[in-house]
């Protein structure tokens, strides 16, 4: 008796049977004679199974069907109803031979109940993963491929493997119209299969590997970073893009971290991580050179180093060098100064004062302390040769200049000096020639003694504004007492102030008022000294009544005539201010400074205590 199931109808996706335990639904659906269905033996399901993979071998052929007409239904889909049917059959059989074999048991009931759901539900999954098979003519023993690679054989029978895809995946596949009549089917299935696998397998290592380059877990710790998950991935599928782009970002990553340990000098670390680096990426190119930038970083940078402690060490040696020349200099200028102390200015030879000075500036000529002292000594002997002047010994004068002269060739004293001894020399000569000759030349020699005394009048007043008042006082003394008045207002201004001799005011009154009279008139003849001696005279008020205006009229004119001494005190009364007068410190200073440029001691003076420069003399 034939089924009555109706025909199944061709869709795009196939449908999976519905079990239902209730014998209702079979019974309507199904319509078979109850007949006595004979004992199976055990190898009956693996015969279905065999049937059913006979059933599947004309898909190939039904699709090719299919492609050329676009009508009817699906071949494997009759091959499949037929399976169906045919199972259904024999498991009513097996049904109406049940009550006879289990009796009256409920437990057996129950038992048999769980192994037909058994093989029901082992059935559908059966059907649901095994893909359609291609008809064809060959005479080889039927196999059954399931999913997964595993072929069974009648002849050796091996067990069921279940495929790792998901029966949603599988389902879109078998959705889509694709031609399986090429001989290539099987490879392409395969090799989506074997993708698919991949991707499932690569895809945890991929996110993890990701989650640690965020944290920078490159290649560290061991057991959880980001270069062990790529080279998972790399394991699973070597060609895999994703894990291969991760890999040159560690390394990219990881170089950079190098070149920066390099940038600060810390080489060890860059080596440290050049090793991992290098274990991990053997064959990558810019892994050497790489290594052979952090070679060459640390050889110029032991390079630098080695050159900067030369450096430091020439430049210790040259301190050393500088402090010894230092503590050598300093050891010359305290004997130097003893030396000074006890007269030894030029004698005992190496042992004397201006030797040790000189010695000084052979190792630094900049040494002021050293040039100061030389200074000193030559002052000192140009003094002395003053002194001898003063007293006409112009033998002994000749010999401190001498020495002078040895010292500070150059000084302007000591070519001034050695003019004015040359000349007194003369004149000693001829006068004492002049003396023994006949009394016709008596006048010639009166000349030439007074020409001496002019010299003597000369230094004396030089000495005097100089502040050497002691040799002034030498000078000008003879010259007052034969009635000089410029010696005289000078003697007499020592007298009275005790400069350079004991304080003597009636004396000093005495000589004022004897030079009045002659000061007057050679200040009334124009001569400065006299102008500036006559303003002196009425700034004092000792011999004439006080009068400043009049004071300042004849330092004017003294001053205006580059008289330094008048000049000096002009720019003091102005600084001052006088007889309504007001103070005018520009002026004052105007006055000082002339005077300072000619030498005057005390326009420099002035000038310092006003804060200001003080020009340098011209000898004046």
């Amino acid at each position: 008796q034939t089924s009555k199931s109706p025909p199944l109808k061709a869709k795009g996706e196939r449908k999976e049977p519905v079990f239902n335990s209730s014998h209702k639904e079979v019974d309507d659906r199904l319509d078979f004679p109850l007949l006595s269905t004979p004992p199976r033996s055990s190898t009956s399901l693996a015969e279905d199974l065999e049937d059913a993979g006979q059933a599947l071998s004309g898909l190939t052929a039904a699709q090719e069907r299919k492609r050329n007409t676009r009508s009817g239904p699906s071949s494997w889909q009759t091959s499949y109803t037929d399976l169906w049917h045919r199972f259904v059959q024999r498991a009513l059989a097996f049904r109406v031979r049940l009550p006879s074999l289990l009796g009256g048991s409920k437990i057996r009931w129950r038992l048999a109940l769980g192994i037909i759901l058994g093989l029901l539900v082992l059935l559908g999954l059966y059907l649901v993963i095994t893909p359609p098979r291609p008809s064809g003519t060959s005479t080889a023993p039927a196999k059954i491929e399931i999913l997964g690679g595993t072929v069974i054989s009648p002849d050796k029978p091996e067990p069921l493997q279940i495929a790792d895809a998901t029966f949603g995946s599988f389902e879109k596949h078998l959705s889509e119209e694709q031609d399986f009549s090429h001989s290539d089917d099987l490879a392409r299935i395969n090799a989506y299969r074997d993708a698919d696998r991949l991707a499932r397998l690569s895809g945890p290592h991929l996110l993890k590997a990701d989650e640690f380059m965020r944290v920078g877990a490159l290649i560290a710790p061991a057991d959880a970073n980001a270069y062990s998950e790529y080279a998972s991935v790399l394991r699973i599928d070597p060609d895999n893009l994703a894990a291969k782009n991760g890999m040159g970002q560690i390394l990219s990553l990881l170089i950079g971290q190098i070149d920066k340990h390099v940038q600060t000098l810390e080489f060890d670390a860059a080596r440290e991580l050049f090793s991992e680096v290098e274990t991990r990426f053997p064959d990558e190119s810019q892994v050497a050179e790489n290594g052979k930038s952090i070679a060459a970083a640390e050889v110029a940078y032991r390079e630098a180093q080695k050159a900067k402690e030369n450096q430091a060490k020439l430049e210790a040696q040259n301190l050393e060098r500088e402090r010894e020349r230092q503590k050598q200099i300093e050891l010359l200028l305290v004997r130097a100064l003893k030396a000074l102390d006890e007269e030894r200015l030029i004698s005992p030879p190496g042992d004397n004062a201006l030797t040790m000075y000189r010695s000084a500036l052979d190792l630094d000529p900049a040494n002021q302390r050293a040039r100061n002292g030389i200074g000193n000594i030559s002052s000192f002997y140009l003094q002395q040769t003053r002194e001898a002047l003063s007293i006409n010994d112009l033998d002994e004068a000749s010999r401190f200049l001498e020495i002078a002269s040895s010292i500070s060739p150059d000084d302007q004293d000591v070519v001034n000096l050695g003019q004015q001894l040359k000349r007194r020399q003369f004149l000693e000569t001829e006068s004492k020639r002049l003396q023994e000759e006949a009394s016709s030349n008596i006048a010639l020699a009166q000349n030439m003694a007074n020409e001496q005394d002019q010299l003597k009048l000369q230094s004396g007043v030089r000495a005097y504004y100089a502040g050497d008042y002691r040799q002034a006082f030498q000078y000008l003394e003879p010259l007052a007492n034969r009635n000089d008045p410029q010696a005289q207002v000078r003697v007499a201004r020592m007298l009275m102030e005790g400069r350079g001799v004991d304080r003597d005011k009636p004396k000093a009154i005495a000589i004022f008022g004897a030079a009045l009279a002659p000061v007057q008139l050679a200040a009334s003849q124009g001569q400065p000294w006299a102008q500036s001696d006559l303003a002196d005279y009425y700034f004092d008020g000792l011999v004439i009544d006080k009068d400043y205006r009049t004071a300042a009229f004849w330092y004017q004119k003294a001053a205006e005539q580059g008289y330094a001494p008048a000049q000096t005190n002009l720019g003091w009364l102005y600084f001052n201010g006088y007889d309504g007068v007001a103070p005018n410190r520009a002026v004052a200073i105007y006055w000082f400074s002339e005077a300072a440029s000619q030498g005057n001691q005390t326009a420099a003076n002035n000038l310092r205590s006003l804060g200001e420069d003080v020009p340098t003399s011209n000898g004046g």
